[in-house]
C-alpha cells in the first residue's frame, strides 16, 4: 500500500463516514459499538479528526483512526477522573478547536483495522504512517500537539499503542486502560520511529544473590514449602530443571541445589528514560513474569530465575533493564495506577537476599529479527527502541558475536555475548511446555555456571571491600574467604557434566561470562590481599620490637634506681635545694620520657598513613 491510499478527514464526506461506521461492527464487541448519528455530530464539528485508509484493488475502506483535540474539562475527565471509558458519548460541545498559543491534546476514540487485515504490516504501517502524517501536518499548520492519549479495549489496540510510543497511565474501573504519549515518546512517534516485534521469543533473567551465614529466612520458607501445591506452567518449569540437573549431571552437584517456585508478579516494561512522571513510573506495559529460586543453601548463595513467556515487548528494553538494575515487579494498585517495587528490595524484603553481580539473560527465540541492528542490540543488551539516545551500536566485536552460532547440536543456534545467550529454536513449538522442555537442558547448564559467576562476584565484593577498608585484613579473614570459595568448587568441575556435548556447551557459556578471566582476576586480588596481611603482620613486628625495647629501658632504669636518685641526692644537697623533690624529678624524668616516646611513634605512623 501507498499514500494514495490515505485519506485525512477534510478529503471525507459524511457517506465515507457511514463506511468507517460498518467497520467498528466488525471489530468492537456491541457495547463498544456507538452510534451513527454521534459519528457524524462529531465529524461536523471538527472534519479534521480521521485518517483512513482504502484497500488499492477493492476500493473498500479497511481501517482509520478517529482522534479529537480536547476541551481543557474533557482533559481533566479522560485523564484524570473518568472511571469508564469515554467514546461514543463524547459529545461536538466537549471539543475543543485547535490552537496555536497552547498545546494541543488529541484524544483516539478509535483505531480500527478490518479483521481481514490485521496480520498484513503493510496495512498497519499505512494507516500508523498516515496518522503521523496527519500530527505532522497540524504541527506545520501551527497547531502544537501536546499529548495524544487513548483507551484500548482489545490486546491488538494495546500492541498498536505500545508500537507508537504510549505509555501506560491507569486502568480504570471497567478494566479499560489509559494511553499516553507525551514528552520524548511523542518526539519518537513524530519522527516515525515506531517499533513492532517481528520475532517470538521467552525471556529468562538470571539475577545472582548472596545471604548473611545466619539469615534463615530462605530456610524457612522451604519449611512451609509444598512442592505438590505448585501447578500449571511453574510445575512443568521446575520438573524440567531438576530432571536435567539430576539426569545430565553426576550425583552430589545437583543435590546440593535446592529449586524452588516463590510467586508470579506482573513485570515493569518500561523505557530507557529510567524516570517517574508525576512520581509514577513509566509504563510500557506489564506482563507476567514466572519468579523460581535455585538456592545453595551450604554457600549461601542463591540464583534467581525470572520466567517471561511468549513475550510482547522489546527484547532488548528488557535487558537493558536487566544492566540498569531497573527490573521492577508490579505489588499493589493505589488510584487506578499500578505499584512496582524493585526486585532487590523485594527479594531483601522477603528473604534476606543481598544482590551479588550482575544478572544475565538467556532467550529463546523463533529467528532474528528483521534487522540486523536490532540483534545486535539485543546481543549487546542494550535498548534498541531507545529514548535515551539516538544512536546504535555498531562495531567488528558485535558484529563477530552476531554471526558466531556457537551451537554443539543441530536442533538450535545460539549466540553470546558477556552479559547474554541467545538460543534459536529451527524448529520453534508454538506449545510452551515443549519449549520448556527443550531449554531446560540448556538453563540447567546456565544455573550452574551462573553459580560459578555468583561465587566469584561475592569474592570480589569481599576482597574489595577488604582493600578499600585501609587495608584491615587477617590470615582469619583470608581463611575464611578460601573456605568460601572452596564450598564453589563443584561448579568448576568440568566432569561434573555426563556427556561431551552439555561440557562443551559448559564451556562456551564460561567463555561468553568471561568466568575464567574474573576467577584470575579473584586470584590476582587475593594474592593481594594475602601480601597486605604480611606487610602487616611485619608492621605489628617492628612495632612489638618497639615496645619491647621500651619497656625494657623502663626496666633498666627501675634497676639502677637507688644509684640515680643517691646521684640526685648530692647534686641537690649541694645546690640547695630540698631533698625531697629527688624521687618526684626521678618520676617525673621516667614518665616524661615515656611520653615523649609515644608522641614521636604517633607522628611517624601519621606520616607513614598519609604516604
Amino acid at each position: 500500500m501507498d499514500e494514495r491510499n490515505v485519506f485525512f478527514g477534510t478529503e471525507l464526506d459524511e457517506k465515507d463516514i457511514l463506511q468507517l461506521f460498518e467497520l467498528d461492527k466488525l471489530v468492537y464487541e456491541a457495547q463498544y459499538v456507538g452510534a451513527a448519528d454521534n459519528m457524524l455530530a462529531r465529524f461536523r464539528a471538527e472534519k479534521n479528526s480521521f485518517v483512513a485508509i482504502k484497500d488499492e484493488k477493492t476500493g473498500q475502506f479497511i481501517g482509520y483512526i478517529n482522534y479529537l483535540n480536547m476541551s481543557a474539562a474533557l482533559y481533566q475527565d479522560i485523564i484524570y477522573d473518568t472511571q469508564v471509558i469515554r467514546d461514543d458519548d463524547i459529545r461536538p460541545e466537549e471539543l475543543a478547536e485547535f490552537s496555536a498559543d497552547r498545546p494541543n491534546h488529541l484524544f483516539i476514540l478509535s483505531m480500527v483495522i478490518h479483521p481481514a487485515y490485521r496480520n498484513q504490516k503493510t496495512v498497519i504501517k499505512t494507516l500508523t504512517d498516515g496518522f503521523i502524517k496527519a500530527i505532522l501536518k497540524l504541527e506545520q499548520a501551527g497547531f502544537p500537539v501536546g499529548s495524544i492519549s487513548g483507551a484500548a479495549v482489545s490486546e491488538g489496540g494495546c500492541k498498536m499503542l505500545r508500537g507508537m510510543w504510549f505509555r501506560q497511565s491507569r486502568r480504570m474501573d471497567d478494566g479499560n486502560i489509559l494511553y499516553i504519549c507525551d514528552g520524548g515518546r511523542l518526539e519518537r512517534l513524530k519522527q516515525n520511529r515506531l517499533y513492532f516485534k517481528t520475532f517470538r521469543d521467552d525471556i529468562y533473567l538470571f539475577l545472582p544473590y548472596a545471604d548473611h551465614v545466619l539469615n534463615t529466612r530462605v530456610e524457612d520458607y522451604l519449611r512451609t514449602y509444598d512442592p505438590d501445591q505448585v501447578t500449571g506452567i511453574e510445575k512443568v518449569f521446575l520438573e524440567e530443571l531438576q530432571e536435567n540437573l539430576e539426569y545430565e549431571c553426576k550425583s552430589g552437584v545437583s543435590e546440593g541445589i535446592t529449586l524452588m517456585y516463590i510467586g508470579k508478579y506482573p513485570f515493569l516494561h518500561t523505557t530507557d528514560e529510567y524516570d517517574t512522571i508525576e512520581d509514577r513510573e513509566i509504563v510500557i506495559g506489564t506482563e507476567e513474569v514466572y519468579l523460581f529460586l535455585a538456592s545453595h543453601l551450604k554457600s549461601h548463595m542463591h540464583i534467581l530465575i525470572m520466567m517471561m513467556p511468549d513475550s510482547r515487548y522489546s527484547t532488548s528494553q528488557t535487558e537493558d533493564q536487566l544492566s540498569a538494575g531497573y527490573i521492577k515487579i508490579k505489588t499493589g494498585t493505589e488510584k487506578g495506577y499500578d505499584v512496582f517495587e524493585n526486585i532487590n528490595a523485594y527479594l531483601k524484603r522477603k528473604f534476606g537476599l543481598h544482590a551479588c553481580g550482575s544478572g544475565k539473560s538467556i532467550l529463546c527465540m523463533s529467528g532474528k529479527p528483521e534487522t540486523e541492528q536490532e540483534f545486535r542490540n539485543i546481543m549487546a543488551a542494550e535498548a534498541y527502541n531507545s529514548i535515551h539516545v539516538n544512536y546504535f551500536i555498531d562495531n567488528d566485536k558485535i558484529r563477530e558475536i552476531c554471526g558466531n552460532n556457537k551451537a554443539k547440536y543441530d536442533y538450535y543456534e545460539v549466540y553470546m555475548s558477556d552479559m547474554v545467550v541467545a538460543l534459536i529454536l529451527k524448529d520453534y513449538d508454538l506449545k510452551l511446555e515443549n519449549r520448556i522442555s527443550i531449554m531446560a537442558t540448556y538453563l540447567f547448564i546456565a544455573v550452574l555456571v551462573m553459580f560459578q559467576n555468583a561465587s566469584l562476584d561475592k569474592m570480589h565484593i569481599k576482597i574489595s571491600r577488604a582493600l578499600s577498608d585501609d587495608g584491615q585484613v587477617s590470615y582469619a579473614y583470608i581463611d575464611e574467604l578460601y573456605k568460601n570459595f572452596g564450598m564453589t568448587v563443584q561448579f568448576w568441575e568440568k566432569q561434573n557434566f555426563k556427556y561431551t556435548g552439555t561440557q562443551m556447551e559448559a564451556e562456551a557459556i564460561e567463555e561468553a561470562f568471561a568466568n575464567r578471566q574474573i576467577k584470575e582476576t579473584y586470584m590476582e586480588e587475593q594474592g593481594y590481599l594475602e601480601h597486605i596481611v604480611e606487610l602487616k603482620m611485619a608492621q605489628n613486628e617492628r612495632i612489638n620490637g618497639w615496645v619491647i625495647n621500651i619497656a625494657a629501658i623502663i626496666l633498666a632504669l627501675l634497676q639502677v634506681e637507688p644509684y640515680i636518685v643517691t646521684a640526685l641526692t648530692f647534686c641537690y644537697e649541694k645546690l640547695g635545694i630540698d631533698v625531697l623533690y629527688v624521687n618526684r624529678t626521678f618520676n617525673t624524668g621516667v614518665f616524661g620520657g615515656l611520653a615523649l616516646i609515644l608522641v614521636i611513634y604517633a607522628i611517624l605512623r601519621r606520616k607513614r598513613r598519609k604516604s
